[in-house]
């Protein structure tokens, strides 16, 4: 019986990614595996509109490997199911993880009109327990693990790691704890295990940042745990406004050098669903995708390739959502920095969404 001839296009395509993209998502209740699908239908919607990627399947380009952490707020999420009390019930909780007396303070400063179908209960209570109570540490012991066995599998100069929102936290801290000098069960060096790149979607990490500075931390392209960082951050999306992560071309930071060459900050404008803060609104944007695929498996579309895809993302650009969106927030005051202001700026955000018929995933 004559072998069938298998052809090198159908080769290359069964043939598994040689690189990694590690993604960690934000707030709000993710099954396990959800957030590595959304990211793989946003890239796969992407993949359509250039010429050189249709009809190929973004997991043939690049393995996702997601740090799922919600099994982290279950005991808290349990604990307010159908109870009246939601604050009551929140300092009640029997757990390894407790809340610190800190939090416990900040729970009592929280108006009592708010109920379990706001922004607090199906977001911001993530955010509250990450920086106020010990659920943060097994979150990080997760999701260091799964960076360093990323990186000993494919080599840290084929791993990339992208963080949203909540998650841009996680990943700060996970990797302060991963490659600097404070103990941890598992450890990398700046040196021998530098990943490629950084990519912090909505950063939020200063606004919740506890044990670790951002901007003082060894997370930094250069000599720190990644060659390249990028941060992208929209207009419109009022999270990572509140204590916005901005560092200097001074040389504090990094050298010039590195900051010119290695750091960027990619400000998006464009609307295209009221959610501005959604993981799939970020990527669906060519200045939020390309770096990434640039970075994860080296994608340079041809100039007429990359203005078809362009023309294509702006088509479905929505002025009447943007208008909504930026008219929610023109009397917020951004000034104040602090986690209670991400549910203050949330619950704004969520009422914007659902009149359009959206929801706050």
């Amino acid at each position: 019986m004559a072998k069938r001839k298998v052809s090198k296009k159908a080769s290359a395509r069964a043939k598994k990614p040689d690189n990694a993209l590690v993604v960690v998502h934000g707030m709000g209740k993710h099954k396990a595996g959800a957030f590595k699908a959304q990211v793989l239908s946003a890239f796969d919607e992407v993949f359509s509109t250039y010429s050189s990627l249709k009809g190929t399947k973004p997991a043939s380009r690049m393995e996702i490997i997601p740090v799922d952490y919600d099994f982290a707020f279950e005991d808290y999420r349990k604990a307010i199911k159908n109870q009246s009390d939601m604050f009551t019930a929140i300092a009640g909780v029997q757990t390894e993880h407790p809340i610190s007396t800190q939090g416990l303070e900040l729970l009592e400063t929280i108006s009592a009109g708010v109920d379990d179908s706001s922004f607090f209960a199906t977001h911001w209570l993530d955010v509250f327990l990450y920086r106020y109570s010990l659920v943060a540490e097994p979150i990080r012991l997760k999701a260091a693990i799964t960076i360093a066995e990323t990186i000993q599998k494919y080599g840290s100069g084929k791993t990339c790691v992208l963080g949203h929102s909540l998650g841009t936290a996680v990943v700060h801290d996970t990797l302060a704890k991963l490659y600097g000098d404070d103990p941890f069960d598992t450890k990398l060096s700046t040196s021998r295990d530098r990943f490629k790149s950084l990519h912090l979607v909505a950063n939020v990490s200063r606004v919740v940042q506890s044990f670790s500075k951002v901007g003082a931390s060894v997370v930094r392209p250069g000599t720190g745990c990644c060659t390249n960082f990028i941060e992208y951050r929209h207009l419109l999306d009022p999270f990572p406004r509140v204590k916005p992560f901005d560092p200097l071309n001074n040389g504090e930071w990094v050298s010039q050098d590195v900051f010119r060459d290695h750091y960027e900050l990619v400000t998006l404008t464009e609307v295209t669903e009221a959610n501005v803060h959604g993981i799939k609104h970020y990527l669906l944007n060519p200045d939020v995708h390309l770096p990434i695929f640039r970075s994860v498996f080296g994608f340079r579309p041809r100039a007429a390739e990359a203005a078809d895809a362009r023309r294509a993302y702006e088509e479905n650009t929505l002025n009447r959502k943007a208008s909504q969106v930026r008219g929610a927030f023109e009397g917020f005051d951004f000034s104040r920095q602090s986690v209670l202001d991400i549910l203050a700026a949330g619950n704004e955000l969520k009422q914007t969404v659902e009149r359009f018929g959206e929801t706050m995933s």
